[in-house]
């Protein structure tokens, strides 16, 4: 066999599938699909993804194998200069920039689409081989077993497989290291070495060399059809009859430890990416590349406009610019202009990069002889005129309109392009430090250096001392540059210039591989607001010392024009002469197409009319825009949301065929206006659609995981200071009570975001499973949303309460969690639906005496009178709902206030101590309950 490709070298990743699940196969002939454990298919006729089940194979041992069927047969039967393996939800990115990941420093995506696709550069075959072939080993980075979770042990590679007892049996590992110290002497050193350290590599995703995959393979199955003979996996199910596959795991980290640390090969880390999703379309299951928007044009030069997303601002009626919408691969509704999400890009990075997004994505796709970049709000001058300007280095001006844009020669394409080809660099005028009138962070500076040094409530002072190391570390020729400039009093900002096309690939090249290695180095997860930025400001620096740099080689022709800064640009009220863009939609046959895809595609995820108004705000407009401007336009948008109803499942259709169930808490009028439809019931139907897809995500995982385990619910109420965790307990937190020092939290939960309590931003700095909670009906709804910035910043899961609710459900996968105004009975509901044997219930009071910490609750008083009662009936239904449901768990109260008597109460040696009304020799103690265990 071959792969296809007459290529000097050729490279095979092999992507292993699952026989029972049709995933997307991605357009490029680097990866060839293979379906794992294609011996036990029974529905193999028709398959278009090749097999592992022909010539020599393992194919039948895929329960236990795992991938290593898919590697085996490789390796038998497929003939290449380099191998690889990844999976068909795993794959290594091929991008230079590593992106914020998991604890496992793993990328997080939802879909494994053509945009995804695209910004890990799994299309880009050219770069890949490239990079493939300058190195013996390309594997998925090793991530610290120090930062990951909380759940397990973690001090070492060993100590947390040992813990890992849900996935292996500690006696697997020891057959293991027992197989490998009899049959391969020569990797026990690099074995121990690997236990001990605290870097783990896993996931199996890697590629090699036609040597080193060869020798790879006889060691590892060398070692796996030992294992296979001597361990039993008698009486074992579940994952634990993975044992030999999670036991290759454990070998490959050992060997990729040899090659790294005893021998010469040549190196390589990539970013492992993990798609939720990669479920194939029914109609195709090949992700091609898109077209790339962004033609060659006939002229020779280009300014970039960088143009925010959530922003409609004005364009200027000029070919010479490039109007592109900045983290375009956020959009969820029509564009009015380019993206920069297309081909080579890093759009996803915008949110630390800012412009600079569209100027890596310039730089990579697009080919002119001249390069410029701008701001929507900040342009180069090319009048012959100067103007007064401000101490911060630009012109002020209000509006960019008609006037403004003349008054700068902003719309004179002829002494634009006249002026920028006399040149090699044209940038925005410099500033002399002494004469800045301002303040940096309320100090004075003296220097560039100080400038970025003392603006700490922008960024660290540790960024701009990382991006200097690694200037004298990776770029060396602009080492004393960067010395001087920094020590100089001429400042260069704000990233507005046209370069030549020599000039700006030096620049870019520069710029990113800095900024590239510096978020790999430099942690950002603990940041939020502009601090995220920081890699954008870091560019200020290396802009400045690569043009200080070009000034001193004294070859280049330099110019420096004024920048002008327009406060207003709305394009509403600017109302600047249109440009003509791609994305406009010219035929009505192409926006109904258009409109089905994204109603497809996006319905179940945007059901709830204030979220639809949060992020479909855009294509509201759109739909609204068509409605006025044509009666056919208003026909096509009652076609669409025909076709929305007519392909919404069987039961959907039935619940909107029913009467009128009035169920929002928006009048109907206020939800017309709020929502995509008018259709009350098809809102509704949604809805529930919703609250099912999104809990079967955040909870499906969890059902019936702590079966014969004790868990602590853990409310923030004054009892809780007393409590000391129980060993081997699953605690699951709420509110503040993740503050509690003593205590480990496994779980979270927490609704109101919006109420935005000061300890809220401080969740970001734990790695617990966090739930953020919304009301599914009532005013509450309307009140409290949590956005999917929140979620994503704390990787965390979304799902739904009711508002509030007496409805207690079994399955909490179809229905909302049980609310009676307080986030305590969501987390009880989670712990049932995980079947706990014992729920200890701390830090429930069930009163108004504050919290633990010794704060008082706002309006005590109202809470006495009107919450306090809500509990206690919740906490009654909660008592009957056990009983009748879950007849073999037992709820405790943990040093009860309120609820005494009504569980099981046990109390604390401290206090009873603190609570003389209390009979000491009639109540039972916590520990005496853990001695009955």
């Amino acid at each position: 066999m071959n792969s296809g490709e007459n290529n000097s070298k050729k490279i095979a990743i092999f992507v292993s599938h699952r026989i029972d699940l049709k995933s997307m196969v991605i357009d490029n002939p680097l990866y060839v699909p293979v379906r794992c454990g294609a011996a036990l298919d029974e529905n193999d006729e028709g398959n278009v993804i090749m097999g592992d089940n022909t010539g020599d194979n393992i194919s039948e041992k895929r329960i236990s194998f795992c991938e290593y069927t898919v590697q085996y047969w490789a390796w038998k039967n497929y003939d290449a200069d380099y191998y690889g393996l990844c999976h068909y939800r795993r794959y290594l990115s091929f991008m230079d920039s590593f992106m914020p990941g998991n604890d496992y420093d793993v990328r997080m995506e939802n879909n494994l689409s053509v945009r995804t696709a695209e910004l890990y550069q799994l299309f880009n075959k050219s770069k890949m081989e490239k990079e493939i072939s300058s190195y013996d080993v390309i594997v998925g980075k090793a991530f610290d077993t120090t930062k990951i979770t909380r759940v397990r042990p973690r001090n070492s590679v060993k100590e947390l497989w040992y813990a890992s007892r849900n996935l292996v049996d500690p006696i697997a590992i020891d057959t293991l290291i027992k197989i490998i110290e009899d049959r391969h002497p020569e990797l026990v050193e690099s074995m121990n070495e690997y236990f001990a350290s605290k870097y783990y590599r896993g996931y199996n995703c890697f590629v090699m060399s036609k040597k080193i995959f060869n020798e790879y393979n006889k060691v590892l199955f060398d070692i796996l059809f030992e294992f296979d003979k001597q361990f039993d996996t008698t009486g074992y199910e579940g994952n634990k009859l993975r044992a030999t596959g999670y036991m290759g795991e454990i070998v490959y980290g050992v060997y990729m430890w040899y090659l790294q640390h005893h021998t010469d090969c040549r190196f390589l880390e990539r970013q492992i990416v993990y798609f939720k999703n990669t479920e194939a379309d029914p109609d195709a299951n090949t992700l091609a590349q898109r077209t790339l928007s962004y033609k060659k044009p006939n002229d020779d030069i280009k300014i970039f406009v960088s143009h925010r997303m959530d922003l409609d601002s004005a364009v200027i009626g000029n070919r010479i610019f490039e109007n592109y919408k900045c983290n375009a691969g956020s959009a969820r509704c029509f564009l009015k202009m380019n993206g920069d999400d297309t081909g080579d890009n890093i759009s996803d990075l915008a949110k630390y990069f800012s412009e600079l997004s569209v100027q890596y994505w310039a730089w990579k796709n697009a080919d002119v002889n001249y390069y410029g970049l701008c701001h929507y709000r900040r342009y180069l001058s090319f009048s012959n005129k100067k103007f007064d300007q401000c101490s911060r280095g630009y012109i002020i001006e209000n509006m960019l309109n008609e006037e403004s844009i003349e008054k700068y020669g902003l719309n004179d394409y002829d002494n634009m392009a006249k002026q920028i080809k006399k040149y090699d660099l044209i940038t925005g005028g410099s500033m002399d430090v002494d004469e800045m009138d301002f303040l940096f962070g309320g100090k004075r500076a003296h220097c560039i250096k100080d400038i970025f040094m003392i603006q700490e409530h922008l960024f660290d002072k540790s960024a701009p001392e990382l991006t200097l190391k690694l200037v004298d570390e990776l770029y060396p020729e602009y080492s004393k540059a960067a010395e001087e400039y920094m020590a100089s009093k001429k400042y260069y900002a704000y990233n507005c210039f046209v370069m030549s096309k020599e000039l700006f690939n030096r620049f870019c090249t520069f710029e990113f591989g800095v900024l590239f290695e510096f978020m790999k180095r430099f942690d950002l997860s603990k940041y939020q607001g502009t601090k995220m930025r920081t890699p954008g400001y870091m560019s200020e620096v290396l802009y400045g010392i690569f043009i200080y740099w070009v000034l001193k080689q004294r070859k280049y022709k330099v110019k420096e024009n004024q920048l002008v800064f327009f406060r207003e640009t709305n394009a509403a009220k600017c109302k600047v002469t249109p440009v003509k863009t791609a994305a406009t939609p010219k035929k009505p046959q192409k926006v109904e197409s258009v409109l089905k895809k994204i109603m497809r595609n996006t319905f179940p995820a945007y059901r709830v009319a204030l979220r639809n108004e949060e992020r479909l705000g855009a294509l509201v407009a759109s739909v609204n825009d068509l409605q006025k401007k044509s009666t056919e336009h208003s026909v096509l948008l009652a076609r669409t949301v025909k076709v929305c109803q007519s392909t919404a499942p069987k039961s959907v259709q039935a619940a909107v065929a029913k009467s009128p169930i009035i169920a929002t808490s928006l009048r109907k009028d206020i939800w017309d206006a709020k929502t995509l439809t008018s259709n009350i019931n098809l809102n509704i139907a949604c809805l529930a659609n919703e609250i099912h897809e999104t809990h079967k995500k955040s909870f499906g995982e969890f059902r019936n995981i702590n079966t014969g385990r004790d868990v602590v619910v853990m409310a923030s109420g004054p009892s809780m200071r007393y409590y000391k965790p129980i060993p081997g307990a699953v605690h699951i937190g709420m509110n503040a009570s993740f503050l509690n020092p003593d205590v480990d939290i496994d779980y979270y939960f927490t609704t109101d975001y919006e109420s935005r309590a000061p300890w809220f931003e401080k969740l970001k700095e734990y790695d617990f499973v966090k739930f953020f909670g919304q009301y599914s009906t009532g005013e509450y709804r309307d009140k409290f949303q949590v956005s999917e910035k929140i979620i994503r910043e704390n990787n965390g899961r979304r799902f739904f309460q009711a508002a509030p609710s007496e409805d207690i459900h079994i399955n909490i996968e179809f229905y909302p969690l049980m609310a009676f105004y307080s986030i305590a009975f969501q987390a009880i509901h989670f712990a049932l639906f995980t079947n706990a044997k014992r729920i200890y219930l701390v830090g429930c009071d069930c009163t108004n005496a504050g919290y633990f910490d010794g704060s008082k609750q706002r309006l005590s008083d109202l809470v006495a009178k009107t919450s306090v009662p809500h509990w206690l009936d919740g906490y009654q239904k909660v008592k009957a709902f056990v009983e009748r449901f879950y007849p073999d768990t037992e709820i405790i109260s943990v040093n009860p206030m309120g609820l005494r008597g009504l569980y099981s109460d046990v109390y604390t040696d401290d206090f009873i101590a603190d609570h003389p009304e209390i009979d000491s020799s009639k109540v039972t103690r916590l520990n005496s309950t853990q001695e009955e265990k």
